[in-house]
């Protein structure tokens, strides 16, 4: 059953998040050489990066680039601006290009393989500015885990700026700063150009002060407030998306700023992969398939299972990139994916075949028949019916029992039609047709009807020549509520037992 699903689903996840998503420094900070670039989303105001916890699915599916881009080159720092002011930053190793301008870096000291953030410099033409950290700030702590934290609080930097035609140098001191950094949340991110099964999630909570002098005398105040969420995953450098929220306080009022983007391959080949979070249960169990091809935008899909007994569901179909399903009986199931994009410049269809890939056992189902304690009966005689299904009223089976023809009859003993084993008298001739329905919510296969053809005979009127115990599956019935008359499609004479 779903429930069933749901705890092979936890346990499932609980054996992965003890093994841990592990994220190393070699495997995710940048080298000379490198090079990302970063495709900016729409309406970063409006996102919501949601709760930490384990576990959790992230679908950014709908999310749509805006076509604008940013680029990071990561440059050996030889003979660029930062030696003019080494000083103030130490152990500086690589350097980080914006655009590929010369008006702006970022610079790092990777030693020991860590990504430690040492300064900046920019310069807009009119203004030149400087940023160091005597010791540098470690913007990651690796290896990255969930549940890890750190706090720095305070930590130190100073710096310069220089107004360019005035020739005068000014210093920037900090007041305030602190850095809190939380592995809060692990899971799977879904994004249009692909799914990310092992997710790790970085909370960063960043806050300084900074007052910008004219020797001993402030002319510019501010606090800038810096929220930012961070997805990381194995075998990718840098974040694969990243939300900045960022709030800067000055005399003159709030600025408030939000950054949405993540970094993606060019493909020029598809991929198809899939997985699903459980692959044994029952008939009754609805599994989910992520979609793992690439790339997930602008490609077709399309879904094949062997043995064809297969339902989908939650109104998704065989060419839905993740579609949900149900197996309607037992056995091993194997599944297809083909992807096809025609956009690509090398292949452009993949196919990925998992043999015997789902294993399931047929779930629990209501069983239902009754009996009676005679068929044959006079004009006056009353025939006492007994429910035979399992589980019975004690276990939540409700009834509804049905007579055709619809008169000469009436419920005896204080029963009604609603009762478990109802007793009915019969006050004239006739072959009588006896149905009941039985219904269970627990069960798939309910309700189950049970149908009897000229079951009760009163006064010798029919030759009891109806089926016996059939079960709806085998036979339909369709009562008329207006005219008492059942509809009956006879089933082949192998579905009768």
């Amino acid at each position: 059953m779903r429930k069933l699903s749901l705890l092979l689903s936890f346990v499932l996840f609980a054996f992965m998040a003890n093994a841990q998503i592990t994220i190393t420094a070699a495997e995710n900070t940048f080298v000379v050489g490198d090079s990302v670039i970063n495709y900016k989303v729409g309406n970063p105001d409006e996102f919501v990066a949601g709760a930490g916890g384990a576990n959790l699915t992230w679908d950014y599916s709908a999310l749509i680039e805006t076509g604008t881009t940013e680029r990071f080159d990561y440059l050996d720092p030889t003979g660029l601006p930062h030696d003019t002011v080494v000083a103030i930053m130490t152990g500086v190793d690589l350097a980080e290009q914006l655009n590929q301008g010369s008006d702006g870096y970022f610079y790092f000291d990777t030693t020991g393989g860590e990504w430690n953030r040492s300064g900046v410099y920019a310069d807009d033409g009119s203004i030149k500015m400087w940023w160091g950290y005597p010791t540098p700030l470690k913007l990651y702590q690796y290896p990255i885990t969930y549940n890890e934290q750190y706090i720095i609080d305070p930590f130190e930097g100073a710096g310069w700026y220089d107004m360019g035609a005035l020739g005068i140098g000014k210093t920037v001191i900090p007041n305030v700063a602190s850095y809190d950094y939380d592995v809060d949340a692990w899971g799977t991110l879904i994004l249009p150009h692909k799914v990310y099964p092992n997710a790790l999630r970085v909370h960063i909570q960043e806050s300084f002060g900074i007052n910008l002098m004219v020797g001993e005398i402030p002319v510019v105040s501010m606090d800038v407030d810096d929220d930012m969420y961070l997805w990381f995953v194995p075998g990718v450098k840098g974040p694969v998306m990243a939300w900045v929220h960022s709030t800067t306080a000055t005399s003159n009022g709030t600025d408030e700023t939000y950054t949405l983007k993540w970094n993606r391959e060019n493909y020029t080949d598809v991929t198809a992969d899939f997985m699903s979070a459980t692959t044994t249960g029952n008939t009754d169990d609805i599994f989910s398939l992520v979609n793992l091809s690439a790339p997930l935008n602008g490609s077709t899909f399309a879904w094949s299972f062997s043995p064809n007994t297969v339902q989908f569901k939650n109104g998704t179909s065989a060419t839905d990139t993740h579609p949900d399903v149900r197996f309607t009986a037992p056995g091993m199931y194997e599944v297809t994916l083909t992807i096809t994009n025609t956009d690509m410049t090398g292949n452009q269809t993949s196919t990925e075949i998992k043999a015997d890939y789902f294993d399931i056992i047929m779930a629990d189902q209501l069983d239902a028949g009754f009996t009676v304690d005679v068929q044959d009966i006079a004009v006056g005689g009353t025939v006492n019916f007994t429910s035979e299904c399992v589980p019975n009223a004690a276990g939540g089976t409700t009834y509804q029992w049905g007579v055709n023809p619809p008169t000469n009859f009436a419920y005896a003993n204080f029963t009604t039609a609603n009762h478990e084993n109802p007793s009915i008298l019969f006050t004239a001739s006739g072959c009588f047709a006896i149905q009941m329905i039985a219904t269970n919510g627990t069960f798939s296969n309910s309700p189950v009807t049970v149908t009897e053809l000229s079951y009760i005979s009163v006064g010798g009127a029919c030759d009891h020549v109806g089926i016996d115990n059939v079960n709806a599956k085998a036979l339909s019935v369709y009562p008329n509520p207006t005219e008492g008359i059942f509809y009956v499609n006879l089933p082949e004479k192998g579905d009768i037992q």
